[in-house]
């Protein structure tokens, strides 16, 4: 992970998110890295993909999910009016595991004290 930014990263974050051979979305994981990363440095992580997890799906119905207390439709028509769905999946890395086909590896860049 590398901090291109002028701050130090106090928080790393990865999102690492599982998708099936259809590029569905199917189980999401995190990571938080030990140490900070200062300005203009990196930090190598190491992340095991894990054999069996346990994966159960509750509900794809986003009828009730709420993002800062508006419905989801609302924001996603206010923010994003022209979204384009699923432009990202020609961005995601094959994997050869029995549950999932592909991965795709986010940063959270938390800066606890920004200047």
């Amino acid at each position: 992970m590398f901090n291109s930014g002028i701050q130090e990263i106090t928080v790393p974050q990865l999102i690492i998110t599982f998708y099936n051979e259809n590029k569905e979305m199917i189980w999401v994981d995190n990571l938080y890295l030990k140490k900070g990363i200062k300005q203009e440095r990196k930090l190598r992580f190491n992340y095991q993909i894990p054999l069996n997890p346990l994966i159960k799906i509750v509900s794809d119905n986003m009828d009730l999910c709420f993002v800062n207390g508006m419905h989801n439709k609302d924001i996603t028509s206010k923010i994003l009016p022209n979204r384009i769905k699923n432009h990202t999946n020609n961005k995601l890395q094959k994997v050869n595991h029995s549950l999932f086909s592909y991965t795709k590896i986010e940063l959270n860049s938390y800066i606890g004290n920004p200047k």
